[in-house]
């Protein structure tokens, strides 16, 4: 593993040798990466909350490897190449599961697996030390890619025993994902609570508003009760956000970007 590794950094070493001009393709590819990137922390709470979920029906099966497995998440671009679309929505969830970091040649290794590669030391470095961090079940490393070239996300999800809670409804955590992802509820804290909302136009740039559950109820037409609504440990906020460096204590209107 470590000389696959090493290639994969030889590789990515020879790829900032490329030519200097900034090809049309490439600025694309920025922006798709910017997208991304804007969209995976707008969901942060909803993705946080999945990871548990999904953590807690695979520990029930045995110990689990945080050091090589990770959250495989394949998303769709709505409308690929287009600007003026909600971040929020901009890509929908298409599936999600567990995965072993890959281990075969380089060359025969996916945009997502070689990311996984280069990215893994770093993260197993960055993880806080359980003896440093009472109640640490472990840091899960999910991946988000849209099935094209460009290089996909990682987010890195830290998680305490307290929030695998054992009486939640755990076995539906991949349906409530798309759900709250696909519709594009984004949740933000107000005075120490959280609270849903959407993201609206304001201007020239994408703002949150907050919105009721009546208000959400009404326009999906159907009922949100879900883990994800609940999903709070209060007492261990500045723990637990810290750890995942959370944007939810950033400004309420945080603009997208």
């Amino acid at each position: 593993m470590c000389s696959l590794r090493e290639k994969y950094r030889a590789t990515a070493e020879d790829m900032k040798n490329e030519a200097p001009e900034i090809t049309a393709q490439r600025i694309k590819d920025q922006r798709h990466s910017r997208n991304l990137e804007d969209f995976c922390m707008l969901h942060k709470h909803t993705i946080t909350t999945a990871v548990s979920s999904a953590l807690y029906l695979e520990l029930k099966k045995g110990p689990f490897d945080f050091e090589n497995r990770y959250l495989d998440v394949k998303l769709q671009e709505r409308r690929p190449g287009q600007e003026d679309v909600n971040p929020a929505t901009r890509f929908t969830v298409q599936s999600a599961g567990f995965r072993d970091d890959p281990t075969g040649p380089i060359e025969e290794l996916t945009m997502e697996e070689k990311t996984m590669i280069f990215y893994r030391p770093s993260i197993t470095e960055a993880s806080p030390n359980p003896s440093d961090c009472p109640g640490l079940v472990g840091t899960v490393a999910s991946i988000f890619s849209s099935g094209c070239d460009t290089a996909p996300y990682i987010l890195r999800v830290t998680l305490m025993d307290f929030e695998l809670d054992k009486d939640a409804p755990h076995a539906q955590w991949l349906k409530e994902f798309q759900t709250f992802i696909n519709k594009g509820i984004v949740f933000r804290i107000a005075n120490k609570q959280r609270h849903p909302g959407m993201m609206e136009m304001a201007g020239k740039a994408w703002v949150w508003k907050a919105k009721t559950l009546e208000e959400l109820n009404r326009r999906f037409n159907f009922n949100l009760i879900s883990r994800i609504l609940t999903y709070e440990p209060n007492f261990h906020l500045s723990t637990l956000h810290r750890l995942n460096g959370d944007p939810d204590f950033e400004d309420m209107n945080r603009r997208v970007r």
